[in-house]
């Protein structure tokens, strides 16, 4: 499958539907910040941990993930503890992804891949151009502050998708998705050298009410 995401998802077109950019190159005390906007900042502490921190309470909630047995644990402020599993299944290119915390399932997201187009590796032209289109659909039974986190870990998981902390860097997108069920649509661009991933977040299935767009940071395969 496609290389996708390990950026996003690395983040973001300015709009009036749209979020700020995610700040792929900065930095907050050493660690790289992978999101920021007005109310919270994502950062990196190493290949596995995560720390979003509320710009207003100073409080940290920490995701420390294990990508072998494909479970987390998230730390709170308080010291609370929720272990989280992320049970997948493959059937015919749609993986689906059961969240489940404290041994309660509290959400599923569905990746299915709808379209892909000929080696993005042997294209010669230096022009982006769209190489695979992804549907995403989750819905959460038990909708928090810590549902947005669980929801990227998942996607991160993903073979298609590939690395959380690219996933993570769209926080501010899925983090506001309304109500308890969201309907997200991954697209990638790529040429020889490069690919980028834009995501685009709906309020209805069949994808026509959009509520957030996110263009993502153009990188380099593999990198």
């Amino acid at each position: 499958m496609n290389k996708l995401f390990t950026g996003i998802i690395a983040a973001t077109i300015i709009t009036s539907t749209s979020l700020p950019m995610a700040a792929e190159a900065s930095t907050e005390s050493d660690n790289k910040v992978l999101y920021t906007d007005s109310e919270v900042v994502v950062t990196q502490n190493d290949k596995d941990s995560f720390v979003v921190k509320d710009k207003e309470t100073k409080e940290n909630i920490e995701y420390e993930i294990n990508p072998k047995n494909k479970t987390a644990e998230i730390i709170e402020e308080n010291g609370k503890v929720t272990d989280v599993e992320f049970k997948q299944t493959e059937k015919d290119g749609t993986v689906v992804t059961d969240i489940v915390a404290n041994g309660e399932k509290v959400g599923t997201v569905t990746v299915e891949e709808v379209k892909t187009t000929t080696n993005l590796k042997r294209a010669s032209s230096g022009a982006m151009r769209l190489v695979a289109t992804r549907k995403v659909s989750q819905l959460m039974t038990n909708v928090n502050k810590l549902t947005g986190g669980m929801i990227l870990i998942a996607l991160g998981f993903v073979p298609a998708v590939k690395y959380a902390a690219g996933a993570f860097s769209a926080y501010g997108l899925v983090q506001e998705f309304k109500g308890k069920r969201a309907y997200i649509t991954i697209k990638q661009y790529a040429n020889k050298w490069q690919y980028r991933d834009d995501l685009y977040i709906y309020k209805d299935s069949r994808r026509t009410k959009l509520l957030k767009k996110q263009k993502g940071i153009t990188k380099r395969h593999y990198s």
